[in-house]
């Protein structure tokens, strides 16, 4: 992000970007950095969404609490938020690691 590297808006931009390439990593990446320029439910909710396509349920329910926590009656985030209690917890080892 060469051009406007402290705008929120342009790093919101990218990460749509990335994610309608299905660069869900990167895409992660501008979202966060988006956030922290100017932290928004939206951007929350923009972050929850790229790591529920990577399956990071429990991470995508911490950016819908935040979003919640920015603006507790967020309607995309409230459903973000009820789709994501419905998925299983993944498994893992002794050790921590998924299975």
């Amino acid at each position: 992000m060469l051009v406007y590297p402290n705008s929120s808006d342009a790093h919101v931009l990218m990460g749509q970007i990335y994610e309608r390439q299905k660069n869900y990593d990167q895409a992660i990446i501008e979202y966060e950095l988006s956030i922290a320029i100017r932290p928004s439910a939206d951007s929350y909710v923009l972050l929850a969404r790229a790591h529920r396509a990577l399956n990071h349920t429990a991470q995508a329910l911490r950016a819908v609490d935040a979003a919640l926590r920015l603006e507790p009656g967020h309607p995309a985030a409230l459903a973000l938020r009820n789709e994501l209690q419905k998925v299983p917890p993944r498994r893992r080892d002794p050790e921590g690691f998924e299975l």
